[in-house]
């Protein structure tokens, strides 16, 4: 059975364990992708089958089992190991590695995270280093710093030197391979790079010639093409570029060898013309780029082409950028050539071919107008924008973005230049229309010479406008054409127009024009003016007589001329006040009647008339009328027609207004139900009297009406009936006082008097208290529902009431008695305080954390509210106020005191509320202050609990005793427990302890692993005690009790340069170590895991001398030597880098030299010099790839390689009787120490 330090050892092994297998694989995999792993993967099986050395077999054999590149597969095999040792973790309960099911979740999938982010950055370095060794592969004739991607592979000291074998083919080249075609031009392509493909050896040197489009011919010669221009495509063909800058036909002349020896030159040209051009031809300056048309109207436009024919042109045509929509796309092309007309082959070279001359006369620059035509057909700007152009060469020059799906010819390049545009703006055409023409009058007469009536003209289009009018005499006249007059009006910027004119007849609008283009006449085509002449009047004046008065006024009878509606103003003179007056007439003939109310002289005088042409109005000449007026009496109710309410035995005033001679006598009459009451108010000398009615003892209607006057001449009228209705009610209003109990209110509060109304609101109430009898409140215009409020307790009593038409009743109960209802109290029981002390009520002493619970009384309406503070004194310091709210639902409230911490805690309840009081009030006089003291409870901790106690088995626990810090009143007792970790709990308990640092001395301790010391209880002299939180860290402390430590090596039987040694180590961290190397003693090792490693960095032996624990319990292992093995080494061609060219058929020796203990096997390969193309990659033909051959069972230190085959030959893996090389890397950061021989 393990103990619970051997479980934690082997999980830590497993996990090493399974951490190295992750190492292992990626070391392997990166073996695999780098340029020499296939020397791995061929080497396998030629080694497996040799029997020659145990230690090369295992090498191999472990070569071949890595050499697979990392995948998913890996992914699946470390997540699945991962997930085994965690469950294996849960099954075996290892104490301090058994997680919760949640965190063993949470841990194995962050590992697979881990796992896939490595094995994904590892396939990332895959592909860049298959990448990079197909660049070295065509790089392979450059010096050796090229060719040796590897140099920590291959460039170290173990493995020098390379041997490259060139075989030299023919050299070709071809000039334009794809036979495309060229353009440039200073605006979009400056120059072009033309193609070479050239086959053989670099470097060459080339001679080509440019011949002109004007026939003649320049030579380039000596041109060398080397490497850097060289871009890999099959073997050692490659694609290099010449740049040209100048149009014409070129062509490859010579091709020569780095030795002078001529290539053949594949018979090709290549055709570079001037990049063809376009643009709009808009004006002669070419400034203005807005061309102004009228809607239905037909342009046409041109363009100007230059370029090699036969040219095409894409535009696009857009009406309104902002309407969303895209554009149309339209072409134009150029004429087509005829390439047969015999100006076009005059060149000046006559020695060239007929073709040639014919090639250059179809690639000159040739220049075109081409034209088309566009009708408009709605209004707007028409925006046309040239997207491209295309020369007979298939060159297509675009000018800015272009559209989508435009299709573009040939290789398109983007010019320099903006986007050619000129805008067709397409105007509607104007219209003319006369405006609200009415009946349109011209004034004549005396001040109206040369009076003139404005025609209303609306106009629709873009100023200015250009109109034509003319004059008939008739509509016949129109229909005829027969016009008196005609006129212009030129330049109107206004849409709205009126035009003056003084001659009346038929106006018509012949035509209109905008400053864009011609318009039409819209309905109505013509106005009509009239001339009008002043009005006239004719009055004729009659008197109005009365028998008894005599003239009462006068009739005027008027008959006028001119346009109705008619007005006459006039002047009233009476007692030489002149006032002017206006009266309006709308018929011809009319009657006007003058009545004056107040008897006298008056004379009237007519001044003005006006008609609706002549608002100003005409004088009349002068008209007169002089009247000596007698008016009749008359007299009116100031309340004529109303309806007025009252009560019986009410009476009422009214006020009578009178006129005529006085004084004057009147007769008036009441009249109710079937009977009437006549009486007489005589001798009234003033124009307004008041007459007072009997009082009305019945309820109904009473209608009160004037009969006649009699004025102081004598004469007497009957008068118009102008009543006034009197509704008496049956029924006064009454106020009464609904209050059958008392009513209560707050202090500081009000209440509403209980009040009963019955009349027509508003009212208005009296009423008063009757302890203060002399004052009295009234309250007016008191509504329905509105209530009044007390302020003040007391008797109150209503003394009278009124409403809108009547005084009230008041009935009985009449008063209403008003109480306050006073405010609830706190009370602090006697048997909850043991005394008081400066009114502060003292409560008995509790311990700290304990329950303690009072009782409040209250007095008042449940529920209550109090507010209050607690105050806590801790050690002489108060800490800040904090204030609370308690609810009781009783007239008891069990209160609960804060015992949570130490101090002298005061209680002070400050404000109280209840079911009648429901806001806060503060207590009267002081608040209720209640006080007790909080003792402290005792306290007890470890000293350095942080601190690990160590202790041998059997050992004595003097040397280590548990410091124990104690906090209260000695003497104190405290319980502890002592429990290992497999066996049940050991209780301690410590009496009379007077010290408050307690040294606790466990007993002798037989059984190795973790103790720990627990504390339990405490107790001190104020009989508080203190039970521990078994989770709390202060209240525990391990003791670790270990065995001796142990070693065991790890490592197998051979061990090279650049292995790491292993040794398990046993016993309790950290770990001492003595160890020597070569037979120097070193330094002391501190290991802190149970893994000790060294670093073999150079041979020798090393050997362990001891190994001793935190406890320095130590123990010296027999026999514990390793000795490190030297690495092996092959030089190729005595460590150079050499090359050597051969002819083909011919062969080359490689000889190589080794070093290390034979015999010796070693790995080489060869790769080719030029890669395959990838043109014929995509095709599926096979690329070139490198070779590999492994020698093995070589007892000499010298062998030689034969070959006739071109290619790079370099080792890249050799092999001795106990060491190979190159090696799994190791990491040195991650062993304790380095094992070098020391620097002489």
């Amino acid at each position: 059975m393990l103990d619970a330090v051997a479980k934690r050892q082997l999980a830590l092994a497993i996990i090493i364990l399974i951490q190295a297998i992750k190492v292992h694989h990626i070391v392997s995999h990166l073996l695999v992708v780098s340029p020499s792993s296939s020397s791995s993967s061929s080497l396998s099986p030629v080694a497996s089958a040799s029997s020659s050395s145990s230690a090369s077999s295992s090498s191999l054999v472990a070569a071949a089992f890595s050499s697979t590149p990392l995948s998913s597969f890996h992914i699946v095999v470390w997540t699945v190991l991962d997930w085994a040792f965690l469950v294996g973790l849960r099954l075996a309960r290892v104490p301090r590695l058994r997680f919760s099911l949640g965190l063993s979740a949470l841990i194995g999938l962050s590992l697979f995270l881990i796992n896939t982010g490595v094995i994904g950055a590892l396939s990332s370095y895959q592909s860049s280093s298959s990448g990079a060794g197909a660049d070295s592969q065509f790089e392979v004739i450059q010096p050796r710093d090229r060719l040796l991607q590897q140099p920590e592979l291959l460039n170290g000291s173990n493995i020098i030197g390379s041997h490259i074998v060139h075989v030299l083919p023919p050299t070709l080249i071809k000039l334009n391979p794809n036979a495309s075609h060229f353009c440039v031009s200073s605006t979009s392509r400056r120059y072009v790079e033309i193609p070479l493909l050239v086959k053989g050896t670099p470097p060459w040197s080339i001679d080509y010639e440019r011949i002109r489009f004007d026939g003649e011919v320049e030579q380039f010669l000596n041109v060398t093409i080397d490497i850097p221009g060289l871009v890999a495509s099959d073997g050692r063909v490659g694609t290099h570029f010449i740049t040209v800058e100048n149009p014409g036909i070129y062509r490859i002349t010579a091709i020569r060898e780095h030795g002078g020896s001529l290539g053949k030159v594949i018979a090709t040209t290549a055709e570079v013309v001037g990049c063809p051009d376009a643009r709009w031809r808009i004006s002669d300056d070419g400034l203005d780029r807005t061309i102004d048309r009228c809607v239905d109207e037909t342009h046409e436009f041109t363009v100007d082409i230059r370029g090699t024919p036969p040219l095409s042109v894409i535009y696009s045509r857009q009406i309104r950028k902002d309407d969303g929509k895209d554009g149309v796309i339209l072409a134009l092309d150029s004429p087509p050539l005829d390439e047969w007309e015999a100006e076009e082959f005059a060149v000046v070279d006559s020695k060239l071919p007929l073709d040639m001359q014919k090639r250059i006369a179809s690639g000159r620059e040739r220049q075109y107008r081409v034209s088309t035509e566009f009708k408009l057909e709605q209004p707007g700007p028409h925006f046309f924008r040239l997207l491209a152009v295309t020369d007979g060469r298939n060159n297509t020059i675009t000018y800015g973005e272009m559209p989508q799906g435009v299709p573009l010819l040939g290789s398109s390049h983007r010019s320099d230049l903006t986007a050619d545009t000129f805008i067709l703006d397409a105007h509607e055409h104007p219209l003319a229309r006369f405006h609200s023409c009415d009946m349109l009058k011209i004034k004549s007469g005396p001040g109206y010479e040369g009076s003139t009536v404005n025609l209303p003209i609306s106009l629709a289009g873009n100023a200015p406008w250009n109109l034509v009018l003319a004059r008939y005499d008739s509509e016949a006249d129109v229909e005829d054409g027969v016009a008196v007059h005609e006129f212009s009006l030129n330049e109107q910027q206004s849409k709205y127009l009126k035009l003056p004119v003084s001659e009346p007849g038929l106006y018509s609008l012949r035509s209109v024009v905008d400053a864009f283009c011609p318009g039409r006449i819209d309905l109505p085509t013509t106005c009509l003016v009239q001339r009008t002449y002043p009005p006239t009047v004719t009055i004729v004046a009659e008197p109005i007589e009365q028998s008894c008065v005599g003239a009462i006024g006068a009739q005027l009878n008027v008959s006028l001329t001119g346009d109705p509606p008619f007005w006459i103003e006039y002047d009233e003179i009476y007692k030489n006040i002149r006032t002017l007056r206006k009266v309006s007439i709308t018929k011809l003939r009319d009657v006007i009647s003058l009545k004056p109310s107040l008897p006298g002289t008056y004379e009237y005088e007519f001044r003005t008339v006006g008609d609706a042409t002549y608002k100003q109005g005409v004088p009349i000449e002068t008209v007169t009328y002089t009247q000596i007026i007698h008016p009749q009496s008359v007299a009116r109710f100031d309340l004529a027609g109303s309806r007025i309410t009252k009560c019986t035995e009410d009476t009422i005033d009214l006020d009578i207004t009178l006129s005529g001679t006085g004084p004057w006598t009147i007769a008036y009459e009441i009249v109710f139900e079937a009977s009437k009451s006549q009486f007489l108010k005589a001798e009234i000398e003033d124009p307004t009297v008041t007459i007072s009615t009997p009082p009305f003892y019945k309820p109904g209607t009473y209608v009160i009406g004037l009969l006649n006057i009699t004025d102081g001449n004598g004469c007497s009228w009957a008068l118009e009936p102008t009543d006034v209705t009197v509704e008496v009610r049956a029924q006064r209003p009454f106020v009464s006082l609904r209050c059958p109990n008392p009513l209560t209110m707050l202090e500081g509060g009000s209440v509403d008097l209980p009040l009963s109304f019955s009349g027509s609101a508003p009212f208005d109430v009296s009423f008063h208290r009757q302890e203060q009898p002399g004052h009295l409140f009234e309250v007016n215009r008191l509504r329905e529902g509105e209530k009044i409020s007390i302020l003040e307790p007391g008797l109150y009593e209503v003394l009278s009431i009124r409403d809108s038409e009547c005084t009230g009743i008041v009935k009985q109960p009449n008063e209403c008695q008003v109480k306050i209802i006073p405010k609830p109290k706190l009370e602090i029981p006697a048997n909850e305080y043991s005394e008081v002390k400066d009114d502060v009520f003292i409560r008995n002493p509790i311990c700290q954390g304990g329950q303690d619970v009072m009782q409040l009384l209250f007095t008042g309406k449940s529920p209550f509210r109090v507010k209050y503070s607690v105050e806590r004194e801790i050690d002489g310091k108060s800490e800040r106020p904090v204030v609370k709210e308690v609810k009781a639902g009783g007239k008891i409230l069990p209160f609960a005191l804060d015992t949570a911490k130490a101090g002298v805690v005061s209680y002070r309840f400050s404000a109280l509320a209840d079911g009648n009081y429901k806001d806060l009030f503060n207590i009267a006089n002081s608040p209720i202050v209640l006080q007790q003291s909080v003792l402290s409870k005792p306290f007890a901790s470890f000293i350095a609990v942080r601190e690990r106690k160590y202790q041998c088995v059997g050992g004595d626990s003097n040397d280590t005793p548990v410091k124990i810090q104690l906090q209260g009143v000695p003497p104190f007792e405290l319980v502890l427990e002592l429990k290992h970790e497999n066996h049940p709990r050991d209780v301690i308990k410590l009496p009379n302890i007077e010290e408050y640092v307690h040294l606790f001395r466990p007993p002798i301790l037989s059984t190795t692993g973790k103790y720990t010391i627990q504390l339990v209880q405490v107790k001190d002299a104020t009989q508080c005690e203190t039970t521990f939180d078994r989770s709390a860290p202060e209240t525990t402390i391990s003791v670790q009790v270990s065995d001796v430590a142990r070693i065991a090596s790890l490592n197998p039987k051979s061990i090279c340069v650049g292995d790491v040694l292993t040794y398990t180590l046993q016993g309790t961290p950290p770990f001492y170590v003595t160890y020597e190397f070569n037979g120097v003693e070193q330094d002391e090792l501190q290991v802190f895991d149970p893994l000790l490693t060294f670093y073999a960095g150079d041979a020798g032996w090393v050997t362990v001398k001891t190994v001793c624990n935190q406890m320095r319990c130590c123990t010296s292992p027999k026999n514990l030597t390793h000795v490190v093995h030297e690495l092996p080494s092959a030089l190729v061609d005595g460590g150079y880098d050499l090359t050597e060219d051969i002819r083909e058929g011919d062969e080359a020796v490689i000889p190589i030299e080794f070093k290390g203990e034979p015999p010796f096997s070693f790995t080489y390969i060869r790769r080719p010099l030029v890669a395959s193309s990838p043109s014929s990659a995509k095709k599926g033909t096979e690329p070139a790839e490198e070779e590999t051959f492994t020698v093995t069972n070589i007892e000499s230190y010298h062998y030689s390689i034969t070959t006739s085959q071109e290619g790079a030959f370099h080792v890249t893996a050799v092999y001795d009787k106990f060491c190979g090389f190159p090696r799994t890397a190791q990491s040195k950061s991650m062993a304790n120490a380095l094992l070098v021989k020391p620097k002489s």
